[in-house]
């Protein structure tokens, strides 16, 4: 499967109507790249990516922005080292990042707030 794939299984799963404006989108990578394993993460720091190629993930699905503010503006980083590594290591590493914060949101049962929940035992 392809990335663009997966993310429409998972869209579709969810039965949620898709907003005409949201963050939520691909982030880093391309939507026709062959998935080979997928991470779902919070927050998708370097370490997680480490950890996410060390699992055979190259698709990482993060509710989080990946480069530090909510729409995931970058313009303002240019030049700053952190941001350059990162943004190198995902092209280099052949990693895919879609964002899916607002759709989880608008779920039927919040997914954030439903897993909270569960983890701590409410």
């Amino acid at each position: 499967m392809r990335v663009h794939e997966v993310v429409g299984l998972l869209l579709r799963g969810m039965a949620v109507e898709y907003r005409k404006s949201t963050v939520d989108s691909l982030k880093a990578g391309d939507a026709e790249m062959d998935v080979k394993g997928v991470a779902l993460t919070f927050l998708a720091t370097q370490d997680v990516l480490e950890r996410s190629l060390a699992l055979g993930a190259n698709l990482v699905i993060t509710h989080e922005p990946i480069y530090y503010n909510h729409p995931d503006e970058t313009d303002w980083l240019a030049g700053d080292a952190v941001y350059e590594a990162k943004k190198r290591f995902l092209k280099e590493k052949g990693l895919s990042v879609w964002r899916i914060h607002d759709t989880i949101h608008d779920w039927k049962r919040d997914g954030i707030v439903q897993g909270m929940m569960e983890q701590l035992g409410w």
